[in-house]
């Protein structure tokens, strides 16, 4: 009696199995349609933020520089999607480059600021907490981080370690 069950149970499996790589490849297809759609919003939005960043860094004085995100492809699906993601910089008579290798302590400071005041008010932590971000800033520009620190305090909480007399005014 287990024998023929177990043998039953075996001929059904194979149905089974055969429904199951069925529906893999649907949706396998199906994946491949989300991919295409989730890399078209992800496109939209990287250039979105980039011209947001960008008007930021306008108002940091960092109006040299051109911030960018770079949406790189990929062939087969990731966890993380289709594509890998990535900031990059470009500075005066530089190709863009990964924003870490290219910007000073002072322009990191200044690209995070810009980045938060970027997000829509849905997309901010609760709180925020900045370390030193004057560091590398003086003189007009600490002042400019200063005034987008408060407007980012408007919208959300905002905690600031400083030795700047200038930025914690």
């Amino acid at each position: 009696a287990e024998a023929k069950e177990a043998t039953s149970w075996l001929k059904d499996s194979k149905n089974e199995i055969v429904q199951l790589e069925t529906y893999a490849d649907k949706l396998k297809k199906n994946v491949g349609s989300l991919v295409q759609k989730l890399r078209k919003l992800r496109k939209q939005a990287a250039v979105t933020l980039a011209t947001k960043v960008n008007a930021n860094l306008r108002d940091l004085a960092m109006e040299y520089a051109e911030f960018d995100i770079a949406v790189e492809e990929h062939d087969k699906v990731r966890a993380s999607g289709a594509e890998t993601v990535s900031f990059t910089l470009r500075l005066p008579e530089q190709e863009p480059m990964p924003v870490n290798k290219t910007a000073s302590g002072g322009e990191l400071s200044r690209i995070l600021l810009a980045l938060q005041l970027s997000l829509g008010d849905d997309k901010l932590p609760g709180t925020i907490v900045f370390d030193e971000v004057e560091a590398g800033l003086g003189g007009r520009t600490a002042l400019l981080a200063g005034y987008k620190l408060r407007d980012l305090a408007k919208r959300c909480r905002t905690i600031l370690i400083t030795h700047e007399a200038t930025i914690a005014a």
